[in-house]
């Protein structure tokens, strides 16, 4: 074990308070084989191989513990990158489950963000799945969709099944577990139905909720070009929260889904949705005159707060506020404003450098789109951000 400095071991403990971690590795064992660590565990997309670790933490006594040679390794301990290969986990526990091993890589002597090498435990037995109750909402005579939400053991394939139906809609169920609820006409309230996942075993998981909320909005304004689809619901729902009420075309409210946001339109939504103030302030960027004046000032209350940064060109820093956004410049926008814990798999990203941990955030928590779309339509800025609100 190599030695470390006093200022390196000050800087780990201070790194022990951060809260945002790197995941830097998942692995699998056998309850009843050992797992032996290798340096490609604790590498970093990004940096590389570590010049070393800070041990901030591992798992619980009863259920695995870690060892160097003959010693069991403690928070606290420090390891050089050469004794990374001996390194070995030796469980305890005779089911499924998941350990972490959370560290601060050492690169030089600096330190990275807190990082965890996930091990995944198996039992050897064939469990059932389980299924998890699912909250849902529509407005009246608007169908929506939604998937359910299970989860298999063995990570096996899963089918899925109705157990009881809905009493005000109906609802349609495919293979994946994704669904289409349709109210019945003008039903209001509160309905429900329960389902079971299959695992590719036999194994059926015990019955879980779908609980459905069908409410009534407050203006009774529609969509012509939205009516049977299923972004109808995000769209309605945008309007009910002030974000976007679409275009007025002669007698007629049109949505037009397949529309791209522009960047200025997205962090006006963005901030309107999060309650994040505009500041009536002057702008900085040389493009802001491009803008509304309205809009400028949530560009000065963003760019002041850090949630923006702008980008360079020969006329100086610009906000392009007219410009289409891509969904990862969006998921940017949101990471800044909502700070999500990081969570980036050791593989190379295939999303640029700038992008990727605000992706894998977003991802992680389900919220999903397709971030290597050139531009963000309304219909998914619509679904990105409805299913914001609900973190």
């Amino acid at each position: 074990m190599h030695a470390i400095s006093r200022k390196i071991l000050f800087l780990c403990l201070v790194c022990l308070l951060l809260s945002s971690l790197v995941c830097a590795a998942d692995a699998e064992t056998m309850y009843d084989a050992e797992y032996c660590f290798c340096e490609a565990d604790f590498c970093d997309a990004e940096m590389g191989p570590v010049d070393g670790i800070f041990i901030r933490s591992i798992p619980s006594e009863d259920v695995a513990t870690v060892m160097l040679g003959d010693r069991s390794i403690r928070p606290g301990d420090v390891l050089s990158a050469a004794s990374l290969e001996q390194l070995r986990l030796i469980p305890k526990a005779e089911h499924n489950c998941s350990v972490e091993l959370s560290y601060l890589p050492i690169y030089g002597t600096h330190l990275t963000e807190p990082s965890v090498v996930t091990i995944r435990i198996h039992s050897g037995k064939n469990e059932a799945p389980s299924a998890e109750n699912v909250e849902f909402e529509t407005y009246k005579n608007i169908p929506n969709d939604g998937k359910l939400m299970a989860s298999d053991p063995e990570g096996g394939k899963l089918t899925y099944q109705l157990v009881d139906m809905p009493k005000r809609g109906d609802v349609k169920l495919s293979d994946d577990g994704s669904f289409l609820y349709t109210p019945k006409k003008n039903k209001v309230g509160e309905d429900r139905f329960t389902y079971t996942a299959t695992d590719d075993a036999g194994n059926v998981s015990k019955p879980a909720t779908v609980n459905i909320r069908i409410l009534t909005p407050t203006e009774k304004m529609t969509y012509a070009d939205l009516k049977g689809s299923t972004i109808e619901f995000e769209a309605m729902w945008l309007n009910e929260q002030g974000l976007f009420g679409g275009d007025r075309i002669g007698a007629k409210n049109c949505f037009h889904p397949e529309m791209a946001v522009s960047r200025g339109e997205f962090l006006v939504m963005a901030m309107e949705l999060l309650d994040i103030l505009p500041e009536a302030q002057p702008v900085s960027f040389v493009d802001a005159k491009e803008a509304p004046q309205w809009m400028q000032a949530y560009m000065a209350g963003a760019l002041r707060k850090g949630l923006i940064h702008g980008k360079q060109s020969d006329n100086g820093l610009c906000f392009f506020p007219n410009a289409p956004i891509s969904p990862q410049e969006a998921a940017v926008m949101l990471q800044n404003m909502l700070e999500l814990p990081v969570s980036v798999s050791h593989l190379e990203s295939d999303y640029p450098h700038w992008a990727s941990k605000a992706v894998h955030a977003l991802s992680s928590l389900g919220i999903e789109t397709d971030f290597h779309a050139e531009q963000l339509s309304r219909a998914e800025a619509a679904k990105l951000l409805y299913r914001i609100s609900k973190l």
